[in-house]
């Protein structure tokens, strides 16, 4: 139905789209969103596609295939250093707590 891509600080790119079925178009739109680090859409279309083993699973292809490695970096990375802000400030709590 609709899509789009925007990237921020020439890092981050958040796509957002929406994907309406053909063969039932009384059902509501399935909001789809993903984030890649260090790659933009290159104006790629965002083409929907669906789960041979799930019917009710869809996605868009350019996240599904083209960029999956980009997409699951993009995961580990961020999940890393949310981790390593975390175990800072509990040392940082732990040692005004001790002071």
């Amino acid at each position: 139905m609709e899509g789009k891509c925007e990237r921020t600080n020439f890092v981050i790119t958040f796509c957002n789209a929406k994907i309406i079925s053909v063969a039932m178009p009384d059902q509501a739109p399935i909001p789809v969103s993903f984030m890649m680090l260090f790659s933009g859409g290159g104006g790629e279309a965002l083409v929907p596609v669906r789960s041979t083993t799930d019917r009710a699973a869809v996605s868009i292809f350019y996240a599904a295939e083209t960029k999956l490695l980009n997409r699951t970096l993009s995961f580990i990375v961020a999940a890393g250093m949310l981790a390593l802000l975390s175990i800072v400030a509990l040392l940082l709590f732990w040692r005004a707590v001790n002071s």
